[in-house]
């Protein structure tokens, strides 16, 4: 057996290229989860006045609302899902 006598920096390279295709599929991975959520996604929000809102997705259906309250969220989920 023969042993190759590869240089210090292909060895880094090598190393690199590994941890970066292992990045790439961590975030594929992620994606597709993101993506595939079914539960209705939520966002507190401000507009230029300083404001509070909340702004409501559902991925299911492609649906999307803004609310002045958490109340009214509710009300809308429970008017959505009882469908």
């Amino acid at each position: 057996m023969k042993l190759i006598d590869i240089p210090h920096h292909q060895i880094e390279m090598m190393k690199f290229n590994r941890l970066r295709s292992g990045y790439q599929y961590l975030q594929q991975q992620i994606l597709q989860y993101l993506q595939h959520r079914k539960e209705p996604q939520m966002a507190k929000r401000r507009d230029r006045d300083g404001n509070v809102y909340y702004q409501v997705y559902d991925p299911k259906t492609q649906d999307s609302a803004n609310f002045g309250s958490e109340s009214e969220i509710r009300w809308w989920i429970e008017q959505h899902y009882s469908r």
